[in-house]
C-alpha cells in the first residue's frame, strides 16, 4: 500500500467568487486565450455570481490511500471513482449526471468553522498531479438550525473556485469537462441544470504556473475540509446517484468506471482513521453508481 500526500489550502475569508450578473439572465465573462488563440466567452445563464463563505481550496485527494492489489483507496477527502491513466497515455474527456441531493443541517457536525460542506463534480486530473479541472455543485450548512445553502460551480485548481447560485435539490444535473488537446490546449467546462435549463459554458486555460496532465478522469463526492471535524465537517447529503459516465482517452477510446488499456478504475473511500466518512457503491454498466453519507465524524 502506498501512501501519497498532497498540499491542502484552505482560505477562511469571503471571496467574491463574480462581480457581474443578474438572476435569470446570461453573464459573459470577457474571452481568455490559450496558447494565444482567443477562447470563447464564458456564458453563465439563469444563476447568479455567489459569495461564498470561504474559499476552501482542497480538491486533491487529501491522505490517499492506495491499495493497488485491489483497485481501491482511501481519503480524507474523496469518495467515487478515479480513472487513471496508463503511463504513456492522456484522457481528454469525461462526463456524468447525477440528482442534486439534500443536506441535512440538523444532522451535521460542524467543523471548527462553523461549517459543514459537500460537493459533487466531474473533473480531470488530481489522482497523481497537482492540477483540477473539474465542475459541479455543492452544499452547505452553518450551523445545525440554518438552511442549507445550494450552489453551482467550476473551478481550475489551484485557482479559487467560481460559483453560482440557482440550483436547488433535487435539479437533475449534467457536468462534463473535456480537453482540447488539438488546438488551443485549453478545457471546455459544462454544467446544466437539465431541470431548470440554467448553465454554465466556460473555456480555461491551465492556470499559470501549474502543469495540467490529463493523467486522470474523476466522479467524486468531496468534503473540501477533509471530511473531519475540523475546519469543515462532511455535511450529511444522504445518497447521490451519478449515471452515463463516460471516459474517453486522448486517442479516442470510449468507457467508463471500468479498467482497459488506457486508463485503471479505482473505488475510492472517505475514511477518516477507520470511520467510513462516504462509499461508492460498486459500478453498474460501467456508467452508475451510488455514494452514500455514513457518518460526520
Amino acid at each position: 500500500m502506498t501512501k501519497i500526500r498532497h498540499a491542502v489550502r484552505v482560505v477562511a475569508v469571503l471571496v467574491p467568487a463574480v462581480v457581474l450578473g443578474f438572476p435569470g439572465t446570461a453573464w459573459v465573462a470577457g474571452a481568455a486565450t490559450a496558447q494565444g488563440i482567443a477562447l470563447p466567452a464564458a456564458v453563465v445563464h439563469g444563476m447568479s455570481p455567489a459569495r461564498l463563505p470561504a474559499a476552501v481550496g482542497t480538491h486533491l485527494p487529501k491522505h490517499l490511500l492506495a491499495d493497488s492489489a485491489n483497485a481501491s483507496a482511501t481519503s480524507d477527502n474523496w469518495s467515487g471513482y478515479s480513472e487513471a491513466a496508463c503511463a504513456a497515455c492522456r484522457l481528454r474527456y469525461v462526463q456524468t449526471s447525477f440528482t442534486v441531493p439534500s443536506v441535512n443541517c440538523p444532522a451535521a457536525t460542524m467543523g471548527t468553522s462553523g461549517f459543514a460542506y459537500v460537493s459533487h463534480w466531474a473533473g480531470l486530473d488530481g489522482w497523481s498531479d497537482g492540477t483540477v479541472e473539474q465542475t459541479g455543485v455543492a452544499a452547505y450548512c452553518h450551523g445545525t438550525v440554518s438552511a442549507p445553502q445550494y450552489y453551482a460551480w467550476y473551478e481550475m485548481y489551484p485557482q479559487l473556485p467560481v460559483a453560482f447560485t440557482g440550483i436547488q435539490p433535487g435539479d437533475a444535473m449534467t457536468a462534463w469537462v473535456y480537453w482540447d488537446y488539438s488546438s488551443t490546449g485549453a478545457y471546455h467546462l459544462v454544467l446544466t441544470d437539465v431541470t431548470s435549463g440554467a448553465t454554465i459554458n466556460t473555456w480555461q486555460s491551465c492556470p499559470a504556473g501549474s502543469s495540467c496532465d490529463n493523467t486522470s478522469a474523476e466522479v467524486i463526492t468531496e468534503d473540501p475540509g477533509g471530511a473531519v471535524p475540523s475546519g469543515y465537517d462532511l455535511a450529511p447529503f444522504g445518497a447521490v446517484n451519478y449515471l452515463n459516465t463516460q471516459v474517453t482517452s486522448k486517442a479516442g477510446v470510449h468507457g467508463g468506471l471500468a479498467s482497459n488499456g488506457y486508463w485503471s478504475n479505482w473505488a475510492v473511500t472517505m475514511a477518516n482513521g477507520a470511520d467510513t466518512m462516504a462509499s461508492p457503491s460498486a459500478p453498474e454498466g460501467a456508467a452508475a453508481f451510488e455514494d452514500t453519507w455514513n457518518a460526520a465524524a
